[in-house]
């Protein structure tokens, strides 16, 4: 017997019948399609099918997608699978928070735990969980520019966030506002990992001896955007790192001879 579609050539009784419709979501969750209302709605039927896939919570009740447990396990199913429970390659994110409720795409607990597998499920959450730091940290761990497209307010979060946001994302420093643009601490975080983003700090920074240099020790091309005078300044303090670095050294083998 084909379990997979049985619900969908057998009769309404059959339908509404736990022990064949168990049988069958069992064997694929897409059987849950065509099971009666009843079954739908029956918390073990529903679990046993998104264990199979997030994706069938779609054909669960109304009452099932506003059920914390079972939404919970559906979007921690991340990858999907094809109707016989074997992983399919193309299709890798579950969008089951698409199909949870509205009270349930506005839970922290739920919408954390499926931005962790994706941030691309991040567009099916309630507005509302834009401004959660750790969700957003979350899904900017993974990817930048998607999250900007989706119009999330990314560039106006507080000082927190944007700290950790550059530790993965540095070159962000060029799209960020001018009051961030001009903190010394969110500066400093951009040019450690790429010392060109100096070329985005304001002007009062490009004349800070601690940005510049950090900036110069990741990339001497730094200072092509700060003055002469300063040019100047940072160059003799790397050159005097570098004479103490090459001293120290020295002694170091010098102390090991003996």
């Amino acid at each position: 017997m084909d379990f997979l579609y049985a619900p969908m050539h057998a009769s309404k009784e059959l339908r509404n019948d736990k022990d064949i419709v168990m049988t069958a979501v069992a064997h694929g969750g897409f059987a849950l399609s065509h099971a009666s209302e009843d079954m739908r709605n029956d918390r073990d039927i529903v679990m046993t099918a998104v264990n199979c896939s997030g994706k069938y919570l779609k054909h669960a009740s109304e009452d099932m997608r506003n059920n914390k447990e079972v939404v919970m396990t559906a979007v921690n199913r991340p990858y999907y699978t094809d109707d016989y429970g074997v992983a399919s390659y193309w299709d890798r994110y579950s969008d089951a928070l698409e199909y949870a409720s509205t009270e349930l795409r506005a839970d922290r607990d739920i919408v954390l735990a499926s931005v962790k597998h994706s941030y691309k499920t991040l567009r099916f959450a309630h507005p509302s969980m834009g401004h959660d730091k750790e969700i957003m940290l979350e899904a900017l761990k993974q990817n930048i520019e998607p999250i900007l497209r989706l119009g999330i307010n990314v560039l106006n979060s507080d000082k927190d966030i944007m700290l950790e946001v550059l530790k993965f994302w540095p070159n962000m420093l060029s799209r960020l506002s001018d009051d961030f643009r001009g903190d010394k601490d969110i500066v400093m975080v951009s040019v450690v990992h790429n010392g060109l983003n100096l070329l985005h700090a304001s002007a009062n920074l490009k004349n800070d001896k601690d940005i510049v240099l950090a900036a110069a020790r990741h990339n001497i091309n730094a200072l092509e955007y700060v003055s002469d005078e300063m040019k100047v300044i940072v160059t003799q303090m790397l050159d005097a790192q570098n004479s103490n670095t090459i001293y120290s050294d020295a002694i170091s083998m010098f102390d090991k001879s003996w």
